[in-house]
């Protein structure tokens, strides 16, 4: 009988049924910290994603146009409207891309409307181009009638295509800011 029983104790324990209101609104106030903080980011790497696809649709129809020359042994004409932003080249002279015009006779082909060689700005929205209206790659050397530059921008961020009088074409950056192209 040296030992006095115990009794047992009870222990209030609360159990958390949810979240209170406090904590719920600490949470919505991070998640708006953050996202004030990410959205100018994705604005401004979805701008560089529009000039960077519009830029290359325009780099590759130019390099083709000066690639198809010694194939149909022919210069090409590439014709620039910054107004209706359209891009396009065909064999023959000063096409007008807004029309359509710019086609290249395809053999086999039904019919003689050929195939449509445009890049145009509604496949684009929210770019913009600028630059020289057109150049011809003249034949047998490929070399360009009329050197100079077609700049495609979106808000901050733009990418110029070169065209050299020996015909180089060059993808760049004029802004120096990188995007994975060389400085211009």
């Amino acid at each position: 009988m040296g030992r006095a029983e115990r009794k047992p104790q009870r222990h209030f324990q609360r159990y958390n049924q949810g979240v209170t209101l406090v904590e719920m609104m600490i949470v919505v106030v991070i998640l708006g910290i953050v996202a004030s903080i990410a959205v100018p980011s994705f604005n401004s790497y979805f701008e560089r994603e529009r000039v960077k696809r519009a830029a290359e649709d325009i780099y590759g129809l130019v390099l083709q146009a000066k690639a198809e020359g010694p194939i149909r042994d022919a210069d090409m004409s590439v014709s620039v409207d910054t107004d209706a932003w359209c891009v396009g080249f065909s064999a023959t002279p000063n096409c007008v891309c807004a029309d359509n015009a710019c086609r290249i006779d395809v053999a086999n082909a039904t019919g003689d409307d050929g195939v449509v060689q445009v890049v145009s700005g509604t496949d684009h929205p929210d770019v913009t181009i600028a630059g020289i209206a057109g150049t011809t790659f003249e034949q047998p050397r490929g070399s360009a009638n009329t050197p100079g530059n077609i700049t495609v921008t979106s808000g901050g961020s733009s990418l110029q295509i070169q065209i050299t009088t020996e015909g180089r074409v060059r993808l760049c950056n004029p802004n120096g800011d990188s995007q994975g192209y060389d400085e211009c």
